[in-house]
């Protein structure tokens, strides 16, 4: 990275600071409502719309507006005609720690080679058409397994937080 870099894994770094020392000072800005709007189309299968969101004191809508399609494998008595809602659950998941991790490393100062997790979720269908009660539905086992190749930057850089004081993640799955 050169002194004329503003950007780490992808990360511009002055604007990230830049809305930390915002909602900082604002804390309303902080504040997002995200949306999903779904439709139940046959079956198992669902559509799901998402075009905006509400954050940082307003309405945004997103470059595009994006349809999801979800539904369950025929062995779950489905057509497949998408992932199944779980699936889509757990790739929010492991996109949300992505993003922090991002972010967070970017701001710490150091850089990323290569970052990879895999989320799952070990369920039971006992509960499916009432079979068992309600209770045993639950998820029985939930892991994330990552793996990462990172390395420092240097001190030197312009933008190494060490100038900058950043609150340690927290992380509650």
């Amino acid at each position: 990275m050169t002194a004329t870099d503003t950007s780490s894994n992808g990360v511009d770094i002055a604007t990230l600071f830049a809305t930390i020392d915002a909602v900082r000072h604002q804390p309303d800005l902080g504040r997002f409502q995200f949306r999903v709007a779904n439709k139940w189309v046959s079956g198992t299968h669902n559509r799901a719309v998402i075009d905006g969101f509400y954050g940082a004191g307003q309405e945004h809508h997103h470059a595009q507006q994006t349809v999801l399609n979800t539904d369950h494998p025929a062995v779950l008595v489905g057509n497949d005609n998408g992932p199944t809602p779980a699936e889509y659950l757990l790739h929010a998941l492991g996109a949300c720690l992505m993003s922090g991790l991002g972010n967070i490393a970017a701001a710490r100062g150091i850089e990323l080679d290569e970052v990879t997790a895999t989320v799952r979720v070990t369920s039971t269908c006992a509960g499916f058409s009432a079979l068992t009660p309600a209770s045993a539905t639950a998820s029985r086992a939930f892991a994330c397994c990552s793996t990462s190749r990172a390395r420092p930057r240097p001190r030197s850089s312009p933008h190494s937080c060490s100038s900058r004081r950043l609150a340690p993640p927290s992380t509650t799955l």
